[in-house]
């Protein structure tokens, strides 16, 4: 409240004329929205994105905060008054713009820190609680509700105490709240922890219900005195002390020999063991460069102010695990920026053993990040196992960044490769880097290979998609002509602008100038099933429409496909047009019979790599004779990936009632082709049926004829034995007479047939 009270009132003296910002900054609001003087609080200038660019000492993103140590000469903290842009919020003791006046100094004759001042009446904070505000604070002129202000002295000046006259209880904030509590006089007791109850005094109150903490009175202090008698400002920095850390691998150490050096719960390097022999649970060995070097991340949590950092490793000369000769860490706020080194590369161990070095880091700016960068074997590797982060528990305030900031950098033009949705980090383009993905994959000269953009794929899919299932489904690795020695991204005269988009909620969206006009679509009605489908049940597998420079619809999201023995359902997300070849990127997730397996994985594939998988499958019988397919009605030719056909234009591919084979595979049928030209509905609850739309190659005739021969063979012995057999029954069933003679000596019976 107090901030929008404080803006309104120099927007007022802005427009009276008392403080009018210049032309540029006008300009700079009406165009983004974003003002020098209002939203960049008059300490930097709006870019052309509408973010400030903060000037020297200021940052945030609206330049709200200054830098204490030098703004406010180290003795003060920066806050907002409405009398000024900027103001210093000093230190007791202290005075002037930027707190550089000692008044005590001519109370002390020039000499000593204000001895001849009165005493300022002290209290202690002791525990630990929420926001760490344990500390000791003297009593200021400020106050509020009657009840003076406490700032905190040791072990920094950020906190301090005050009145909350809402809920008549005693409450701790940061100091760069000061001003703004003070002008809106304490009524919205935003703090980080508050007492038990509203005593008269802070100190007399009670703290339980912050961890237990206590206060106690303790001497009156003079100005610049701390209770450990020294004399000058308070030291900031807090006794170093151990800091707690997780981390990550930049290469995640693959390990050997039946379960030595690795590390698969990221837990060796933190778990405070340090071994003097290896076993396979207690270290990770390590080379200057090549396979072994992981350089891992150390993640502080906050930004830290660190002492040292101390490396231990374990010396077996026998196994060939050698002392290192030289180690070097880095530091940074960020994890992409490393602007603090330090190394040591004397007083280490060299025999049989578990050694612990110290290396110091007391003249590093704050940092939350810190890396193993390197560390050099003197033979053989060596074998890392604990690294110990030694510093201040205190948070540190970010770095102020460099005055007028540049403005941001254009994007980078479109790669030959879809951008940001890859199935791995091996997807990612040449020229491009992926954020989770590690930096070794990041071809930034487009020369090295490690995202194989140099490896006969033209900065598109890594040859290696094409044995793995999430390739394999989007149509594995589709060749093509032999690229240049350096991949490379598009060419400015290459350039595409953004192409289409469609929605995943709706299927539905437009493109914004793809410069051609082509109409794909893809599988129309997949009765799919076979034994790795579906379970033998049919399903429906795929629609999908498109039209570039124009409306781009899905008349289904949603696909399925067997992928080996795996299952899988794809979401459509977008298509677009990037440097002439239309791009479909889709998100795919494996199916189980009770769910589909979650995060999913984003891929994309050109429209040249996805066709072939969509259709029937010669080699593996995958889809059955029930597949239809639909031609892409501007098919792709080496030359030009994109035939420009206006819709509803449709040309027949075929002779009617006849099918006919399209790029290496592709099954097209004239009745699909028919379905689309007569406007048919795919979306019918009852599809129609094309069952007799088998197409046929040469190879298929032959091997149909052969069999049909084959066939008549057997069926003309079948029919020939058959005959034989028939012949005697109608002997065996021919009527007879039996006739009866005279016996000479005995009688006898004849038998005869007619």
């Amino acid at each position: 409240m107090a901030y929008a009270m404080l803006s309104a009132l120099m927007l007022t003296r802005a427009l009276l004329g008392k403080a009018r910002p210049p032309q540029q900054a006008l300009a700079s609001a009406i165009s983004t929205g974003c003002n020098d003087w209002l939203t960049c609080n008059g300490h930097g200038r709006c870019g052309s994105d509408g973010k400030c660019r903060c000037s020297e000492n200021h940052y945030l993103p609206d330049c709200h905060y200054c830098w204490h140590a030098t703004t406010c000469s180290g003795h003060g903290r920066c806050i907002f008054d409405s009398a000024s842009p900027r103001v210093c919020d000093c230190e007791p003791g202290y005075a002037g713009t930027n707190c550089e006046v000692q008044p005590s100094e001519s109370a002390a004759g020039g000499h000593g820190k204000g001895r001849g001042t009165p005493a300022l009446p002290a209290a202690t904070m002791q525990g630990s609680t929420y926001a760490a505000c344990q500390g000791t604070y003297v009593r200021s002129s400020d106050t509020i509700g009657g009840r003076y202000i406490w700032d905190r002295v040791s072990p920094d000046p950020s906190r301090f105490v005050f009145w909350c006259k809402n809920f008549n209880k005693w409450a701790i904030t940061g100091s760069q709240w000061r001003a703004a509590v003070i002008a809106e006089d304490g009524a919205p007791c935003g703090a980080f922890i508050s007492s038990d109850d509203g005593a008269a005094e802070w100190y007399d109150a009670k703290w339980r219900g912050s961890n237990g903490a206590t206060v106690h009175k303790v001497a009156p202090l003079h100005d610049g005195q701390t209770h450990a008698g020294q004399q000058g400002p308070v030291s900031a920095t807090p006794p170093p002390g151990p800091l707690s850390y997780t981390y990550t691998y930049t290469t995640e150490p693959a390990g050997c020999c039946g379960g030595y050096y690795d590390d698969p719960r990221h837990d060796i390097l933190n778990n405070g063991d340090r071994p003097t022999s290896i076993t396979t649970s207690n270290g990770v060995e390590w080379t200057a460069s090549g396979t072994h070097d992981y350089k891992p991340v150390l993640d502080l949590g906050r930004v830290r102010r660190v002492a040292a950092i101390e490396v231990s490793y374990i010396v077996a000369r026998s196994w060939g695990k050698f002392a290192p000769t030289s180690i070097t860490v880095t530091g940074g706020f960020s994890s992409s920026q490393m602007t603090e080194t330090a190394d040591i590369s004397s007083g280490l161990g060299t025999s049989d053993g578990g050694w612990t070095v110290r290396i110091s880091t007391r003249s590093w700016a704050p940092v939350r990040y810190v890396t193993l960068h390197q560390m050099v074997p003197a033979a053989g590797h060596a074998v890392l196992s604990e690294i110990g982060v030694f510093g201040s528990s205190q948070e540190e305030p970010p770095p102020p960044p460099s005055p007028w900031a540049p403005e941001p950098s254009p994007p980078p033009p479109p790669s030959s490769s879809p951008p940001l949705r890859c199935a791995s980090c091996e997807l990612v383009p040449c020229g491009q880097c992926q954020e989770g993905c590690p930096p070794k994959w990041c071809d930034q000269n487009f020369q090295d290979s490690a995202n194989w953009c140099a490896n006969g794929n033209a900065g598109r899919f890594p040859t290696s998609c094409s044995s793995t299932p999430i390739g394999w489904l989007v149509g594995a690795y589709t060749p093509s002509p032999p690229p240049p020695v350096k991949a490379r991204p598009c060419s400015p005269k290459d350039t595409c602008p953004p192409a289409s988009h469609l929605s995943v909620a709706t299927g539905e969206g437009c493109t914004v100038g793809a410069g051609t006009d082509a109409r794909m679509s893809s599988v129309v009605y997949a009765s799919l099933s076979g034994p790795f489908i579906n379970w033998n049940k049919p399903m429906l597998a795929v629609i999908v429409e498109a039209t570039v420079n124009g409306a781009a619809t899905a008349a289904s999201k949603q696909w399925f496909a067997c992928v080996h023995n795996e299952h899988w359902k794809a979401t459509l997300l977008e298509v677009k047009e990037e440097c002439g070849a239309l791009v479909m990127y889709a998100r795919a997730s494996r199916y189980t019979p009770a769910k589909y397996s979650a995060p999913p994985t984003d891929w994309a594939t050109t429209v040249n790599a996805l066709w072939p998988t969509m259709t029937q499958n010669d080699a593996y019988p995958i889809y059955d004779a029930h597949v239809t397919t639909t031609a892409l009605l501007a098919p792709p030719g080496p030359s030009s990936p994109v035939i420009p056909l206006k819709p509803p234009t449709v040309t027949p591919l075929t002779a009617p009632g006849k099918a006919t084979h399209l790029r290496d595979g592709l099954r097209v049928s004239q009745s699909a082709l028919d379905f689309f030209a007569s406007k048919g509905n795919p979306n019918a609850p009852n599809p129609p049926s094309h069952a007799g739309d088998v197409a046929m190659t040469w190879a298929q005739a032959i091997a149909a004829g052969l069999a049909i021969f084959v066939a008549g063979c057997i069926i003309s012995s079948v029919a020939h034995c058959l005959q034989r057999r028939l012949t005697v029954r109608r002997r065996e069933q021919t009527p007879f007479r039996v006739k009866i003679a005279p016996l000479r000596k005995q009688p006898y019976a004849r038998v005869a047939t007619a």
